[in-house]
């Protein structure tokens, strides 16, 4: 399998959102990696990141699974219909700290239901280090050409970070 690069989004001076657009349809599967901060404050110490699909940005059109690990112990998130594909580091955390991020879209350009896995890493506090790894389906059938990931709360919160977009085959 060959990794190409795609495009990449920096947004390490501004909290924001991240649109890639006009991707190509000839790769195999889609990956996202990088590093996310989130601005949500007020003692909050991670935010969630969701991720849409062309133009569907209505939550409860997607599908969560996931699991997470932190400080010797794990939870399930369970199923819901949402689209949070990744927890990541909050503003109100450590200074400095980012959430890292690996997203993988199979079969994007395909007529299928659409199937990504978010694997995620993060510090919120000094001695608080949170992993896992959330599978999200969506009953979108086109092929894929636009994906945008917001925080949870947008545009009240945002995202700050740097993502590369790739294409494997």
């Amino acid at each position: 399998m060959t990794k190409t690069y795609i495009a990449e989004i920096d947004n390490t001076a501004t909290f924001d959102e991240f649109v890639f657009s006009a991707i190509p349809s000839f790769y195999k599967r889609l990956i996202i990696e990088g590093t996310l901060r989130s601005s949500v404050t007020g003692g909050s110490k991670w935010d969630q990141v969701h991720m849409y699909l062309n133009a569907e940005t209505t939550p409860t059109n997607y599908h969560r699974q996931g699991m997470a690990y932190g400080n010797g112990g794990g939870f399930s998130t369970g199923e819901t219909a949402d689209c949070n594909i990744a927890y990541i580091t909050a503003d109100d955390s450590l200074a400095n700290a980012f959430g890292s991020v690996r997203i993988v879209i199979e079969d994007y350009a395909g007529s299928n239901k659409k199937m990504m896995r978010g694997n995620f890493d993060f510090e919120s506090t000094t001695d608080a280090v949170m992993t896992g790894q959330h599978a999200v389906t969506s009953d979108i059938t086109a092929a894929v050409t636009t994906i945008t990931l917001q925080a949870d709360d947008h545009p009240t919160h945002k995202l700050k970070g740097f993502l590369t977009l790739y294409g494997e085959t």
